[in-house]
This record gives structure tokens, sequence and C-alpha cells, in this order.
């Protein structure tokens, strides 16, 4: 769970100019160099916690108070969802519009989301249980109710079963092997 919180501090600042890169179909190679030169500061001045991280601990109090998941993120969309950022080069608000508009509806219908937030906030399922197949399953509980698309599934209970895996300390190629043939079927 340190390291989700951790790779989102040092990615926030890069995020939204990624963002704005892929919707312009565009890469930039240099950027991408500095990101992964070793004597790259990973967290600095710019670094902050997003949603990722905020939702991250939304699972973890899930798991640990024993709430639903879908209760849980309600309550951190509508108490973190609106919050305006005054950072420069960043998104406006702290959550996307349609995950606010989903925690701020009084339905409990899934959200159908196809990126990539159930995998992004999925780490504590890793952490706190220690059976694969529990650990899937509950993957897919915790993406469902904002993210209820076959792919955000998929890479939730793939990056749940990758962590859970090296916790184990599977080997890498073991872990890929498993990922490819369980989840990506």
């Amino acid at each position: 769970m340190l390291g989700a919180i951790i790779g989102d501090l040092a990615g926030t600042k890069y995020e939204y100019q990624e963002f704005v890169d892929s919707r312009r179909a565009t890469i930039n190679k240099e950027r991408r160099k500095e990101i992964l030169d070793p004597k790259t500061e990973l967290i600095t001045d710019e670094s902050f916690v997003s949603d990722d991280s905020i939702l991250t601990t939304a699972i973890a109090e899930a798991i640990i108070y024993n709430i639903d998941y879908r209760e849980t993120l309600k309550k951190y969309g509508k108490k973190y969802g609106n919050e305006q950022l005054q950072r420069k080069n960043f998104f406006k608000n702290a959550f996307s519009p349609v995950f606010t508009k989903w925690a701020n509806s009084e339905e409990n219908e899934n959200g159908t989301s196809y990126g990539n937030g159930a995998a992004m906030r999925v780490s504590p399922v890793a952490y706190l249980f220690d059976d694969l197949e529990k650990i899937e399953q509950e993957a897919k509980k915790s993406a469902i109710p904002s993210h209820n698309s076959q792919e955000a599934i998929k890479g939730a209970q793939g990056l749940a079963s990758a962590i859970y895996l090296a916790r184990q300390k599977t080997p890498k190629e073991e872990i890929k092997e498993y990922i490819t043939r369980k989840i990506w079927v």
C-alpha cells in the first residue's frame, strides 16, 4: 500500500501532461527519459496525494472495518471529490467529474468506468487477505461499485494477484504466466 502511495506521489507531477499528450496521441520521449533516469528525484515539492491514494485509503478502511466498498468509496468521493486543486498543470478537481457524480448519487447503480482507478486503489486487497482466490474475489468486489467493466475488473484482479504473488516471493515469470492464464483469458 505504501508503494502505491509513493508511486502516486512520484507520478502526480507527470500525470496531467501524460493525459494531455495521450489525447493528442503524442509521446514526449525526453520527459519519459527524465522520469526513468535514476538521478531524477521522485518526490519533490510538486508532488502531492491524488485521488488514487485517497481511494487506496478508502479500500483499506472498508476491509479493516468490514464496511461495504460502495459505501466507503462514496463517502470518500463525497468528502474529497469536489475539492478544488490549486495546482498548475493539473486537473481542476481532485476526482474525475464522472466519479464525483457517481459518489454523490443516491442511486446504488454501478459506475461503468473503463479507467485504471480500480487497479490504482486495489493494493490493500493484496495485503489484507492471504488467499489468492479470496484476493481475486475482493478485487472484483472493490472494483464493481465505480468500475463495473470487464477491463477494469481484470485490471484490479491482475494487479492484486501480482502484488500478492510477489509478497509470496513468486518468480516474476510465474507471476506473468499466472496473470496471463488466469486473469486475461
